[in-house]
């Protein structure tokens, strides 16, 4: 049966005389201080929840624009000081007793611009990737055409068809090379301009390397032999690989190491200074 205060108000001697509405009553608060404290809790996890996801936000932000700024600078960079490049492929064919037989090899020339804050640095520097064409003769025999210095071959072919010499352009050179890029022609590499011609009594042995004279093969090969044509090209087709390696087998990593296994400190010979670099660039 319920109770009720005489008074209608609440009071410690109502809840005494009436236990069961006290307990009813003293639940609820109960219960409403835990909704309180869950929604407060609720509230605080979603409050930090929205303050980690504005902090994300603000770190991918500045993530790229620091992104952003870093394309910017190298764009500009790279706007300012290129690298201008091309692929040249140079073509022997030697005469032979047996027929014309002929080697070929693609390098890659670079001309890569840099900054000119002091006045005794240079406004680029070349650099190639490739290999010196390899000839194979009817008998087994090899003739190596080292690489060289490319790039500065392909503006002596291709001198008429480029525009001022670059120490004489106001863009230090840039739409020189550029037009030297662009280029799709062949033509014949004047003797003047030939790199070094070698060949090896046995090519497992780099002691045996020998110079020979494109203007007399015969004195290395022997009668009927002759330089007919040394020919270059500006291309598009891919650098040559893996030729040179496999003809020299012990053609190491680095282009720096002497041919010569063992050099003399007083010997000066030809052999003595040639270099790996001469037959292979990687």
């Amino acid at each position: 049966m319920p109770c009720h205060s005489p008074t209608g108000l609440s009071s410690r001697f109502d809840r005494r005389l009436c236990p069961a509405e006290a307990r009813a009553d003293f639940t609820r608060r109960v219960s409403d201080l835990y909704v309180l404290r869950g929604y407060d809790a609720s509230y605080r996890k979603l409050q930090k929840s929205s303050q980690s996801t504005a902090g994300l936000k603000r770190f991918f932000l500045i993530l790229a624009s620091l992104v952003l700024l870093a394309a910017l600078a190298l764009g500009a960079y790279f706007l300012a000081w290129p690298t201008i490049w091309w692929k040249q492929k140079m073509t022997v064919t030697v005469a032979t007793p047996e027929g014309e037989v002929s080697g070929s090899s693609i390098v890659r020339s670079l001309v890569s611009y840099e900054p000119h804050f002091l006045q005794d640095t240079g406004y680029f520097h070349y650099s190639w990737r490739g290999e010196a064409v390899t000839v194979v003769l009817p008998d087994g025999r090899y003739l190596f055409v080292l690489l060289g210095h490319p790039p500065s071959m392909a503006e002596a072919v291709f001198k008429d068809s480029l525009p001022e010499h670059w120490s004489k352009a106001n863009d230090h050179g840039r739409s020189y090379f550029r037009k030297l890029s662009s280029l799709r022609e062949s033509r014949a590499v004047p003797p003047e301009t030939f790199p070094v011609f070698v060949t090896f009594t046995d090519p497992a042995n780099p002691a045996t390397v020998a110079r020979v004279d494109p203007g007399d093969l015969a004195a290395s090969f022997g009668h009927g032999y002759r330089l007919k044509s040394v020919m270059l090209e500006i291309t598009d087709a891919p650098v040559t690989k893996g030729e040179v390696e496999k003809a020299l087998g012990w053609i190491g990593e680095y282009p720096e190491t002497p041919v010569l296994t063992k050099i003399d400190p007083h010997d000066f010979s030809f052999a003595a200074k040639l270099r790996q670099g001469s037959f292979i660039q990687r």
